[in-house]
């Protein structure tokens, strides 16, 4: 298949489907391994320079058509490099997540019909937001057992996780649906709420196998996203990511007659009332969109040291900076016990700072520094709503950030 990519934003992101055969543009290929002989495993296709609104690129790919009979004969000789990496499970995980595949899974002979059986479960499950899980409980475990709902990503990973406590090797895919048919052009729009996550299963001498756990669900909108998955030529949406908007509303001119009864009728007071409210909304729409100006700003990291001098920064403005004796990751081990939820990506932040200010390599490389920047996005918001006296304070030193 042959198709034509027109973007409308600045990315780096090359969009493929099937397995590509060539693209009209230089490509970086991202691997967690370097590709050798018998070693095909590419994760993510990058343009080797930033693509920019309205530059357009083709690419060629070609698909695997394969049968359900012919899966379930595929066998489970699997390469190293796959036991290696796609069966790896956390030690933490409870064991009842492991009990409870077995148990999907016990009349299934083949790794496909492991699959299926798993995916049945799964389809039984409720589509819908949920709040992020309490600290402590493992992700899977709490969508599995307690609030028994989800968002694709929750599907997704929870069918990866079974599939590898059963010894079937799957991973977690992200991308985007089809999209919006322009019936003008004929061409496909895709947006961020076309955003999505699948299981990819492995096959033997088919490769990776596409599998949809995730139930039938409306049309998606922005309310399906969370704000980590929106990105816009903003940037982040770190505010409004739940797609809710700040009130506003404008009254265009008074009503007739005003003027010769002002002072007298009770109108006066509901359209002065009405003028506060405008007033009051259009100030706070403001703040808020220069409080967000300045985030965005904040969240923007180039080096290691870039984003842990601000972690510290921001934690010493809240009363948590880092004390003299303390070693980074004192600090970044001592930090996390006073943000739920955020111990990755402080470690993520302190891991690159160290390796950078203490390590003979002093830069990081081009995917290390994504993996810093996307952990930065994700604290920079935690550290700011669990420290409330960095919000004042980002409004009246806005500078600090600039550059």
């Amino acid at each position: 298949m042959t198709y034509v990519v027109e973007h409308r934003l600045t990315t780096d992101i090359v969009l493929s489907n099937g397995n590509i055969v060539s693209v009209s543009i230089p490509v970086k290929l991202q691997t967690p391994l370097p590709l050798s002989e018998g070693f095909q495993d590419i994760t993510a296709i990058v343009g080797a320079q930033t693509i920019g609104p309205y530059e357009s690129y083709q690419v060629v790919t070609d698909f695997t058509i394969v049968t359900p009979e012919e899966l379930m004969n595929a066998g489970e000789e699997y390469p190293d490099w796959v036991n290696s990496r796609y069966l790896q499970l956390p030690n933490s995980l409870p064991e009842r997540v492991r009990e409870l595949s077995e148990d999907i899974t016990y009349d299934a002979h083949t790794p496909y019909d492991k699959a299926i059986a798993i995916k049945d479960y799964l389809s039984k499950f409720k589509y819908g937001r949920v709040q992020v899980p309490p600290k402590g409980p493992d992700g899977v475990d709490y969508f599995l057992f307690t609030v028994e709902r989800g968002v694709c990503t929750n599907f997704a990973s929870a069918m990866a996780v079974m599939l590898r406590s059963v010894g079937v090797p799957a991973r977690l895919a992200n991308g985007y649906f089809r999209g919006e048919l322009d019936e003008t052009t004929g061409n496909y729009i895709v947006r961020g709420l076309n955003s999505h996550a699948w299981t990819e299963v492995y096959f033997p001498n088919y490769g990776w196998i596409i599998f949809e756990p995730t139930p039938t669900r409306p049309q998606a909108t922005t309310e399906d996203i969370s704000g980590e998955d929106v990105i816009s030529d903003e940037g982040y949406n770190l505010f409004f990511s739940n797609g809710e908007e700040l009130p506003f509303w404008m009254m265009e001119s008074e009503p007739p007659g005003i003027e010769d009864t002002r002072g007298t009728s009770p109108l006066l007071y509901v359209f002065r009332f009405l003028g506060i409210i405008i007033l009051l909304a259009i100030v706070v729409f403001a703040i808020r969109q220069l409080f967000d100006r300045r985030i965005n700003q904040l969240k923007w990291v180039k080096t290691a040291t870039d984003a842990y001098e601000r972690m510290r920064y921001l934690a010493t403005e809240g009363g948590l900076g880092a004390f003299d004796h303390e070693t980074p990751l004192e600090f970044g081990r001592r930090l996390s016990e006073n943000l739920p939820g955020q111990k990755e990506d402080v470690d993520s932040v302190v891991q690159a700072f160290i390796n950078v200010k203490y390590s003979p390599r002093k830069e990081l490389g081009e995917r290390s520094i994504i993996w810093l920047q996307k952990a930065w996005v994700r604290l920079c918001l935690p550290l700011v709503k669990c420290i409330p006296v960095l919000r004042r304070w980002t409004l009246l030193r806005p500078h600090q950030w600039r550059g």
